[in-house]
């Protein structure tokens, strides 16, 4: 078993340079006011950005997306309908709104962070606690690139929860647990069946524009029945296979896609359509991270604190990893001791741990949530198995009874083979002499 020093000197992401190193407090306060702008024209704006930040991501977090970009597995279009909110910022920088000392990496990022403060702001809820560092690079050919690196690294909507889970490891190096965190954003915006083939909003309403635990109390409350988006195509990977549940007051149906339901049902769906059997959710057994959906579903809190280190990790995200001797500033720990009901963090995987800009520990994730085997031991991992080195309950003792002898072995059950009362004959040339219960008397023969 590899120790939790093993970790501290592990795979830890490189330090970017904080705000007084690259960009200064004027510049960034510039810019943010920029991003605000274009959430304040067109709050569409706010999940189009949060959307750009986690697919630029996906790639390195590196100003670049390639919008035609065909994923080879299933032919899909991952990037497609980034254009207008790239076309969005590429007009506020164009207008000055991002400094000559901060790249245009970090200007998406910066502006999805800004997204999710004002999303946050519209749910009446409490700022956000996100790290912004500086100092990623721009890829040469940028914002619009032809290259293909990660045309297969981006999620599955089709699939379940083991493939989920792994993408959100391999990509990010998060556990099942801040995976099901940062699926919560979908909170925010809605598919279209335009770009995605999938349609429909997460949550109900101008929910969309609020940053709270909306998705997971949604997904909690069903009835949710899978349907086909797309039924008039024979090829099954065209078809569009989602949960949907039925909207309040005339609203439109919302929905939940596969990668969405398995958070909370152990849904086993077709490898290439996505297809589900039954399509109805609720008599589907609850997944292993269920426990994680209907915690947040509750606690927003424990929710946007889990939420808040996933989407840190993601952002701060770089594509070179290198093996330190120990840490160099405040660690955000995915481990935290905790027992992950999925076993996402195999040891030859090594545990990604994310140096944030100085500043301080954020708060641990998911402080509300119940124990998990935080700061505990794996459960049994150190302790013999269950009774081994006890006797077997009564191996020692004699068997009861068994020394004794039998009580009443020889004895007859009650009432079996006696005679009770009412079967006793009456002493011979005597009569009866009524009943004795009742204390009445016999009645003689031959007189009135």
């Amino acid at each position: 078993m590899i120790s939790s020093a093993v970790y501290r000197l592990g795979f830890i992401l490189l330090l970017l340079p904080s705000t007084a190193e690259g960009v200064t407090t004027a510049e960034e306060a510039q810019a943010k006011a920029s991003c605000r702008s274009a959430l304040q024209n067109n709050r569409e704006n706010i999940a189009g950005f949060v959307r750009l930040a986690f697919h630029d991501c996906v790639g390195g977090c590196n100003g670049c997306v390639n919008l035609n970009l065909v994923d080879p597995t299933n032919l899909d279009r991952p990037n497609a309908g980034l254009r207008r909110y790239i076309d969005s910022l590429e007009g506020l920088i164009a207008a000055g709104g991002k400094p000559a000392s901060m790249s245009r990496a970090d200007f998406w990022i910066l502006c999805s962070v800004e997204a999710l403060q004002t999303a946050r702001q519209n749910a009446g809820r409490a700022p956000l606690n996100i790290n912004m560092v500086y100092g990623r690079q721009d890829c040469p050919d940028g914002p619009y690139t032809a290259s293909t690196v990660n045309a297969a690294n981006f999620p599955n909507p089709r699939q379940g929860l083991t493939v989920t889970v792994k993408w959100c490891l391999d990509t990010f190096g998060l556990s099942s647990q801040f995976c099901v965190a940062l699926l919560g954003a979908h909170t925010l915006g809605r598919a279209r069946a335009r770009s995605s083939g999938f349609e429909g909003a997460w949550v109900r309403g101008a929910g969309e524009f609020h940053l709270n635990n909306g998705y997971y109390r949604e997904l909690v409350e069903g009835p949710w029945i899978q349907n086909n988006n797309n039924p008039g195509s024979n090829n099954l990977a065209d078809h569009r296979w989602q949960f949907e549940k039925s909207g309040r007051l005339g609203q439109p149906n919302l929905l939940m896609l596969n990668a969405d339901m398995c958070l909370l049902k152990d849904i086993q769906p077709h490898a290439i359509s996505g297809r589900v059997d039954p399509s109805n959710a609720n008599s589907i057994p609850d997944s292993p991270t269920a426990i994680f959906v209907r915690t947040y579903a509750s606690d927003d809190g424990a929710w946007i604190r889990d939420f808040t280190h996933a989407f840190n990790v993601m952002i701060n995200r770089l594509s070179t990893a290198v093996f330190l001797t120990g840490p160099t500033g405040p660690v955000i720990n995915d481990v935290d001791n905790r027992v992950d009901p999925l076993g996402t963090f195999p040891i030859q995987n090594m545990i990604i741990q994310t140096v944030m800009s100085p500043g301080g520990d954020p708060p641990p994730p998911g402080g509300n949530l119940p124990p998990q085997g935080r700061n505990l031991q794996p459960q049994g991992r150190d302790l013999p198995p269950r009774g081994r080195n006890l006797p077997p309950q009564g191996r020692n003792l004699p068997p009861q009874g068994r020394n004794l002898p039998p009580q009443s072995r020889n004895l007859p059950l009650p009432g079996r083979n006696l005679q009770t009362p009412r079967n006793l004959p009456f002493p011979r040339n005597q009569p009866p002499r009524g009943n004795q219960r009742f204390g009445t008397r016999p009645r003689r023969r031959g007189r009135p």
